[in-house]
Formats: structure tokens, sequence, C-alpha cells
């Protein structure tokens, strides 16, 4: 009768991917508010977007891959909503 043995190193571990994934999401995180911040957007707008799309992300199940691109489109609707708003402002005040 022979034995099975499972030879299972820790990097197959749940708990390693999950690490892993999270320190990739961390210093995703920190480049995209070191790139927004050198465009001008204000803080509480990044960390509002930032998290938007990180909670978005993890439902994906691959948040690394996701994030990037979600934060800038959360971003750029903030965009144009506040370029919607302040033109409706000007228009308000013409009238």
């Amino acid at each position: 009768m022979s034995t099975l043995v499972f030879d299972s190193s820790p990097t197959d571990s749940p708990l390693y991917r999950c690490r892993l994934t999270t320190g990739r999401v961390i210093a995703i995180k920190q480049r995209l508010v070191s790139r927004y911040l050198s465009r001008g957007i204000p803080i509480s707008t990044i960390r509002d977007a930032i998290a938007a799309a990180e909670a978005e992300a993890w439902l994906s199940g691959y948040p690394h891959l996701f994030l990037p691109e979600l934060a800038d489109e959360i971003l750029e609707h903030l965009r144009q909503k506040r370029a919607a708003g302040a033109h409706h402002m000007e228009l308000a005040e013409a009238a």
C-alpha cells in the first residue's frame, strides 16, 4: 500500500497569496496617490476614489489588476461631475 505525500510549499498557501496580494494593493495605492497628487487632485478626492475603487477591485478576486483602472475611472467621473457642476454654477450666475 502506498502513501500519498503532498509536498506543499508555503507559497501555495491561501494565507501567503492573500498577504502577497494585499502587499501589491498597498504598493499600487501608494503609487496612485503620488500620481494623482502630482496632477493637483485634492487628497480627500484621491482617498475617496481609491477607497471606492479598492472595494470594487477586491470583488473581482484580482484587486491588484483592476485597482489602477477603476481608480482612474472613478477620478475621471468625479472630474466630469465637478466640471458639470461648475458649468451649471456659471449659467446660474449669468442668469
